[in-house]
């Protein structure tokens, strides 16, 4: 098999989060005895699912991602850029400037406050507060 083109669409971590729970659902529920390769593959897998439940995207939908898009084109920013913002889900600032190239020179703060609330519009993302006491448990467990 060759590849004909090895970047023809960019997917968004949305996409990806609903393509791996859909294999995911599908691979597990037919074959109960499996090998070591798939097996392993399934880890991989669900520690995936995992990662992208507890990002940004968890609380996304097309509607949402749709909307966003539709409102940033008219903005100056790349394919990339694009989807960073919306995979990433910046709720700063400095956030966004990190996310953007070159964010200083290409945007003021007037910008940047109407970026946010662009995304907040569309994307609206409270990020998850872990308790200090939690956060030492997990240090703790992990060190043990």
């Amino acid at each position: 098999m060759d590849v004909v083109d090895h970047c023809s669409a960019l997917l968004s971590n949305y996409e990806v989060l609903t393509l791996m729970k859909t294999n995911f659902a599908k691979h597990n529920s037919t074959a109960p005895r499996q090998s070591a390769f798939i097996q392993d593959l399934r880890t991989i897998e669900y520690e995936v699912i995992k990662y992208l439940e507890a990002s940004p995207v968890a609380g996304q939908s097309p509607d949402q991602i749709q909307g966003a898009l539709a409102e940033l084109k008219s903005w100056k920013l790349t394919k990339a850029e694009k989807l960073m913002l919306i995979n990433l889900r910046p709720t700063t600032r400095v956030e966004v400037s990190a996310v953007l190239e070159e964010c200083e020179t290409r945007l003021n703060d007037d910008e940047l406050g109407q970026l946010l609330e662009i995304l907040d519009r569309h994307l609206p993302y409270s990020k998850p507060v872990v308790a200090y006491e939690e956060a030492a448990e997990d240090m703790q467990a992990e060190d043990a």
